[in-house]
This record gives structure tokens, C-alpha cells and sequence, in this order.
């Protein structure tokens, strides 16, 4: 009967680690694309989030941040980032 129980607990949290993990490549996707368009890099956003399976579902754009959700065929995330008011220029 222990044994059992121990094997059910193990499933379970077996489960519940890859469901945490899941949630953070999302999380990681979505802040990766928030920051190449804060960097005003739009190529690099896609480039993201082709490499990270994800799909731009919104980018919106309120002064400095930019506010992003990606999607996956599983679920969202959602990430924001601020553009620097600091340009680079070349010499």
C-alpha cells in the first residue's frame, strides 16, 4: 500500500514540476520578445519568438513600455519592458 502511495505522490509531483516548467519558458518567451522591441529591434522580436515556439498575440505601446502577450497552443504570458530613453550612436 506504501508503495503505491509513494508512486502516486512522485507522479504527481512529476506533473506538477513540468506544469511550473511549462509556465516558465513562457514567462521567459514573452520577457525575451518584450525586451528586442523595447531595444526597437521588431526583427529580433520575431525572431524570438519563432525560436521559442510562441506566437505575438499584442504588442502594445504606452510611452516608454511596451506590454506583450505570447501565445502557445497551451497558453499566454504576458511581459513589459521600457525603452530607453538613452540612443546609441555610431562612431
Amino acid at each position: 500500500m506504501w508503495l503505491g502511495f509513494t508512486a502516486l505522490a512522485i507522479s504527481v509531483m512529476a506533473h506538477a514540476t513540468s506544469l511550473v516548467l511549462q509556465r516558465a519558458r513562457m514567462q521567459a518567451s514573452a520577457d525575451a520578445v518584450a525586451l528586442a522591441l523595447a531595444s526597437r529591434n521588431e526583427a529580433a522580436a520575431q525572431l524570438m519568438a519563432s525560436h521559442n515556439k510562441v506566437t505575438i498575440v499584442s504588442a502594445e505601446w504606452l510611452d516608454n513600455m511596451v506590454t506583450v502577450i505570447v501565445a502557445s497552443s497551451a497558453e499566454t504570458a504576458t511581459a513589459q519592458a521600457l525603452r530607453s530613453s538613452y540612443e546609441f550612436t555610431a562612431r
